[in-house]
């Protein structure tokens, strides 16, 4: 568990007192769209293991990661975190571009939300509630504190592991993790 007490959002069931790996993503990043199919895997994995979570950690070079991280937080709370997720991972260059973040960028996020069954009045307002824009920040401060200096970036109990990005093999990756967890 983090040492702020929040893990982020887990891909398999907890195991009280395992390590945990966490990966800080950012949805506007190609190579995070590489990264989470591979991670995703790992997560079932180690199912049983190890905690497998997810925080977000938006770029301020990808001018529309803060935005579309909300979008995910908002799909959470109606337990679609990770559809909505692999939504924008694979429509990253339909959003990427758009300037218009209030009307048309809140709407294509709308637009999936729809598509993924959710209640589109409670994403609307999840989306622009300021609950969801610091839980957003506080993952990326967060992020910053323990050392993450970027997206995709794994990381075991609090310590980034240099070793490991987005062309690891979901093997690997799993042998890492609990290699810096220390479990053999």
């Amino acid at each position: 568990t983090a040492d702020d007490g929040y893990v982020g959002y887990r891909l398999n069931r907890e195991v009280p007192g395992a390590g945990t790996a966490t990966l800080y993503t950012d949805y506007q990043c190609p190579y995070c769209a590489k990264a989470e199919p591979t991670y995703e895997k790992v997560a079932k994995d180690l199912e049983g293991t190890m905690n497998v979570t997810v925080r977000n950690m938006p770029l301020s070079s990808h001018k529309n990661a803060v935005p579309a991280a909300q979008a995910v937080q908002a799909a959470e709370l109606q337990g679609k975190h990770l559809e909505m997720a692999n939504k924008l991972f694979q429509t990253q260059d339909s959003w990427k571009g758009i300037t218009d973040k209030q009307t048309e960028l809140a709407g294509l996020f709308l637009s999936y939300a729809q598509e993924l069954g959710l209640d589109t009045e409670k994403f609307k307002t999840d989306l622009v509630d300021s609950k969801t824009l610091e839980l957003v920040e506080g993952d990326f401060e967060y992020g910053h504190k323990i050392g993450v200096k970027g997206a995709p970036q794994f990381v075991v109990n609090d310590k980034p592991l240099e070793n490991v990005d987005s062309s690891t093999s979901a093997e690997d990756m799993a042998k890492e993790f609990k290699k810096a967890a220390g479990l053999n």
